[in-house]
């Protein structure tokens, strides 16, 4: 099932890195409903950040990002840009997670 799960991932997300920007340069939000391990999830963000690259909001963007009165940039501001909206799970059982997770302006993706 993981691998089957991992392979339609990146074919979706290849797809959409194909064609999100064709008829608009706004960004793209991505909601996604996970209910993967801590496991799965590492290997969809490595998916995430593989076949997006830049194009995918990960980091901080702009220096009011670090600024006690924060903003969200604009939509101008994030043209060509995907972010991906992401709930983190807890790890059941005895899973634990084996990596570090960041929080971003936007995401929360194990790195």
């Amino acid at each position: 099932m993981f691998y089957s799960l991992c392979g339609h991932i990146q074919e979706v997300v290849e797809a959409i890195n194909k064609a999100a920007f064709v008829t608009s340069k706004y960004p793209v939000i991505l909601s996604i409903e996970n209910h993967c391990s801590i496991q799965q999830q590492t290997k969809m963000a490595t998916i995430f950040k593989e076949v997006l690259g830049d194009k995918l909001v990960s980091t901080f963007l702009f220096q009011s990002d670090f600024e006690e009165d924060a903003y969200l940039p604009s939509p101008e501001q994030l043209k060509e840009k995907i972010i991906v909206k992401n709930k983190k799970i807890k790890p059941s059982g005895n899973e634990e997670p084996k990596q570090k997770v960041t929080v971003s302006s936007f995401l929360l993706f194990p790195i």
